[in-house]
């Protein structure tokens, strides 16, 4: 089956070809930093200046051919094509991204994407009166996930990307509506994937990290080892150590820029260097969705779970400031069988249902 368009989250495979991905690949080597950059892609007298700007380019123009789509709410409602071409233009207008580079997988706790400047400038009490304050969380449009480099040899230690699904219009902060399902998209290489901006979303290391106090045993046919303090974790199927690598592009975009870093700041040195070679592979980039396949998803909806049920508890990243709540932890329910199947997949997406108590 696949995910349908109607959906929050949204992949496909193999949807560059193996130069545009080494492309790719090599311009995140050079770029070699986390930092966000910022650009308006439709500011005429500044065109893509790198590969990997050129690249998320053309992938938004791709995906916006292909999928559906209508313009966020914005308090406007119209039926002229023109004005909603117009609205949808402005909704993905400025690009955020950033490259992450890692030799070994790491958690990242769950979070909503947000103007970070907004965040620590613009402040609100968690209830009148109260001393401590939530940073206010403006979300991007979309978050993107591109996966370029994935080589984790051991199976049984994937790390996952998790995307929360709410029951109605998500609000930043913490969850404005009852959890729904989770999203649990294994990281591949050449892999894409796309969510509504503000989502939750963490990525899950060791797979089964999250339901380490309630988790199960393991099924028969299904070997979870969890990696112990000091032990390498980087073993392939043999059981040999070996390299390990999960190299990220990461992009959103905003209606609105966030306030920081300024739109079209400057490229590092190294990454202007590439400058020339970004003119000469931007043909080639345009052949993104070459292979358009959408993603084995298999939608685990059961009416009643199998089996007891066993507690996800996530932690949620950073101060009050950044959570948006006082809550550490943001908990549901889950089919222990399913969700340690899910966290499990080499390749197949999975959406997990949520449940809100035992």
């Amino acid at each position: 089956s696949t995910v349908l368009f109607s959906s929050p989250v949204s992949c496909w495979d193999n949807c560059l070809d193996d130069t545009t991905l080494t492309s790719i690949d090599f311009a995140g080597k050079v770029r070699s930093h986390g930092f966000t950059t910022v650009f308006d892609r439709y500011d005429d007298s500044s065109p893509p200046r790198s590969i990997l700007e050129s690249a998320i380019v053309s992938l938004l123009e791709q995906m916006e051919d292909i999928l559906p789509q209508q313009p966020q709410d914005n308090g406007i409602i119209t039926n002229d094509d023109t004005t909603k071409s117009q609205a949808l233009k402005q909704q993905h207008r400025y690009i955020e991204y950033w490259w992450r580079d890692a030799s070994k997988p790491r958690m990242l706790e769950v979070h909503r994407d947000v103007d970070e400047e907004l965040c620590r400038k613009v402040q609100y009490p968690v209830e009148l009166g109260a001393s401590q304050k939530i940073g206010k969380q403006r979300c991007p449009t979309f978050g993107h996930v591109l996966y370029v480099n994935i080589h984790l040899p051991n199976p049984n230690l994937q790390a996952p990307t998790l995307v929360w699904e709410e029951s109605g219009d998500a609000g930043a902060g913490p969850p404005r509506y009852p959890l729904s399902n989770v999203w649990v998209v294994p990281a591949r290489t050449n892999r894409l994937l796309r969510f509504r901006g503000d989502c939750l979303h963490a990525v899950c290391y060791p797979p089964l990290e999250f339901l380490k106090d309630s988790s199960p045993q393991p099924t028969k046919d299904v070997v979870v080892p969890q990696p112990k303090k000091d032990e390498p974790t980087n073993y392939d199927q043999q059981g040999h150590q070996g390299q390990q690598r999960r190299a990220v592009l990461l992009f959103n975009t905003w209606e609105d820029p966030p306030l920081y870093p300024p739109i079209g700041g400057s490229l590092s040195k190294s990454e202007n260097s590439l400058t020339d070679i970004s003119s000469t592979t931007q043909h080639k980039q345009q052949a993104c969705f070459q292979y358009p396949v959408q993603p084995q998803v298999e939608k685990d909806e059961q009416p009643q779970p199998l089996s007891p049920l066993a507690k996800l508890s996530v932690p949620l990243l950073g101060d009050m400031d950044r959570r948006g709540c006082p809550e550490t932890h943001l908990e549901s329910y889950v089919d222990p069988r399913m969700a340690e199947k899910a966290l499990t997949s080499k390749k197949d997406v999975h959406c997990l249902p949520l449940y809100d108590e035992i």
